[in-house]
């Protein structure tokens, strides 16, 4: 597949249309996109390893500040929804 695509791409940076169906190509990988240059999602995976792991609260280096603060925000259980119907989370009184 990606010999395809490099090829594809080649064929588009040419000039060819014929054939193609399209004008140009979106790079997209799932597993990496830093290959294809988008924007890192390191903060993202930071705050949400915070949250599935509290404990790792008590590391203050291991990630910067601002990490810290946004998980302390989503753990905070006056940040919870309230209904009758959830169930309660771990540390909040219902």
């Amino acid at each position: 597949m990606p010999f395809a695509l490099v090829s594809s791409q080649k064929r588009i940076q040419q000039g060819e249309k014929v054939g193609l169906g399209y004008k140009n190509l979106c790079m997209l990988n799932i597993g990496n996109p830093h290959v294809v240059g988008n924007t890192p999602i390191s903060y993202y995976r930071q705050v949400l390893s915070l949250c599935i792991a509290p404990e790792l609260m008590e590391k203050p280096n291991l990630y910067p500040k601002d990490v810290y603060d946004k998980a302390r925000r989503y753990l905070d259980p006056k940040n919870m929804p309230v209904s009758s119907d959830v169930l309660a989370w771990p540390g909040r009184a219902v």
